[in-house]
């Protein structure tokens, strides 16, 4: 996480960081064993924070002094809002060129929304929901079958895909400032789409192996 930070990437370096929270959280420690790590991390946020101030005020701004949002955040509203209920057809839009900065990465949710709609828009959002409910179920049973070690497998492998998710909607619907966070198996990206399929792997090997288990199958 501080070698991120350092890079600097406050998005990335934030989202780890959640996803670490959460993973103490379920392994059950006590908040106030995270104070002490908390009060090194803090000035280090802080540095790097002010470092970026002007870039970091700017995504903020929209949220905090109701002014226009950045220019690649705006773009990428008209995007969202032109396509309506079924959207202009696929491969028809128009902001993907060269009106939204990198819209094939973090902005990829807006151009869905141009060409294929609210349907569009709505299926994307299904699909990530049904893979959290499953994910769930699956974590629950590794932890009723399996022991914590799968438990803990299945909930990293879900948060990390989901959450990743939720945060890259939330900045192209303008819900939460921009954060540089791709959209798991949609945005481009070599690295990005071999590290959401590996989490998924994980995921339905958990699932398999707590079904062979609960099958009395002990080879799988």
């Amino acid at each position: 996480i501080v070698l991120i930070l350092l890079e600097p990437d406050l998005g990335t370096s934030l989202f780890v960081s959640a996803l670490a929270v959460v993973m103490l959280g379920l392994a059950g420690i006590r908040p106030g064993r995270l104070l002490p790590l908390a009060l090194v991390a803090l000035p280090l946020l802080v540095a790097v924070a002010a470092s970026k101030f002007r870039h970091v005020n700017e995504r903020l701004s929209f949220f905090t002094e109701g002014v226009r949002p950045g220019e690649q955040q705006w773009q990428g509203l008209v995007a969202l809002g032109s396509g309506g209920v079924l959207g202009a057809g696929l491969g028809a839009g128009t902001q993907k060129l060269g009106r939204v900065a990198e819209m094939q990465n973090d902005f990829i949710f807006t151009l869905i929304g141009e060409e294929l709609g609210f349907v569009g828009c709505a299926s994307v959002i299904i699909a990530f929901m049904a893979l959290v409910v499953y994910g769930k179920r699956i974590a629950e049973r590794a932890h009723a079958a399996s022991g914590l070690f799968p438990f803990f497998l299945a909930c990293g492998a879900t948060f990390a895909v989901g959450f990743q998710a939720l945060v890259n909607m939330a900045v192209a619907t303008g819900s939460a400032p921009n954060k540089g966070v791709s959209l798991p198996f949609i945005s481009v990206g070599g690295s990005s789409l071999v590290t959401a399929f590996v989490a998924v792997g994980l995921l339905v090997n958990v699932a398999r192996t707590v079904a062979a288990e609960e099958a009395g199958d002990p080879w799988g």
